[in-house]
């Protein structure tokens, strides 16, 4: 009785404050969704019974896809995960590697893919219809040896950037290259070791830091016209499109090196970067 009292008693919070309150229910046993009859109307994230590390570890995949979209006010939504890919590696690794996240993340999670090959429409703008399927999602980059070569992957990631998408680059180099394209950089990183849990799970994490610094940013910027702000660390490709009349631009915590600061500064002497802290 008392462990439903409590239940009733966190219920009740919610439905008082629905906007900023957020109940997700975490299912460790089969009938837990019988357990309170109220609470069983709400879809429950099955940890199941046996719980062990990769359990735990899609546990936190869950939550993170909950509170981004929770975050962003669209619960009923699904978050889209965009696959930047070549195709024309030698070994046919970058596409390989996308096809098997795709099915990972179709069969497996409540996200979507936009895959060029299933999900491009004929007669329609090939960079009309990436923008519009990046926007608001989350952006997986394959970063396969023949990457940097292909325009389309280097416009995807530029417009990425650009829109303030978040990024995740999935390092898969064989080898050697002979260069990589500059504006790849400035974003979390990892290699892929066969577990698309802990890829997909640092995506979701990225995005969910990405808006919870458009929570906080946004308002500090709206306060001022010559205010602005990036959901990330500043970076060169970044002063493009900051407006002339911008003369402060927030950023989330860390602060950047002082290098890259400097360096920043000497293309924009006027411009002035700063964390919530240091303002």
């Amino acid at each position: 009785d008392s462990t439903l009292s409590y239940i009733d008693k966190i219920r009740k919070h919610v439905d008082d404050d629905n906007a900023n309150t957020l109940l997700v229910p975490v299912a460790m046993y089969r009938y837990a969704s019988t357990f309170d009859e109220q609470l069983g109307r709400i879809q429950y994230i099955d940890a199941g019974e046996n719980f062990d590390s990769r359990v735990f570890k899609r546990l936190e995949l869950d939550i993170y896809d909950v509170l981004c979209r929770f975050v962003m006010g669209r619960s009923g939504e699904p978050i889209r995960v965009f696959l930047s890919h070549s195709k024309r590696d030698a070994d046919k690794q970058g596409e390989m590697l996308a096809e098997s996240a795709k099915t990972f993340i179709n069969n497996e999670l409540r996200l979507s893919t936009f895959f060029d090959r299933n999900n491009i429409l004929s007669a329609v703008p090939f960079d009309s219809q990436i923008a519009q399927n990046a926007k608001d999602g989350v952006m997986l980059v394959i970063f396969s040896n023949s990457y940097s070569s292909r325009v389309w992957c280097r416009k995807e990631i530029t417009f990425a950037k650009e829109a303030g998408i978040p990024i995740l680059l999935l390092f898969m180099v064989n080898g050697d290259i002979e260069r990589v394209f500059p504006y790849v950089g400035n974003y979390p990183a990892m290699t892929f070791t066969g577990d698309w849990i802990a890829v997909i799970k640092e995506l979701l994490r990225a995005k969910l830091k990405s808006e919870y610094a458009k929570m906080v940013l946004k308002p500090l910027a709206d306060a001022n016209v010559a205010f602005d702000y990036l959901t990330h660390m500043p970076e060169a490709l970044n002063l493009a499109k900051i407006g002339k009349n911008i003369n402060q631009v927030f950023y989330p915590e860390p602060p950047m090196p002082m290098d890259e600061e400097k360096m920043l500064r000497s293309l924009r002497p006027n411009l002035n970067f700063i964390t919530p802290i240091r303002y």
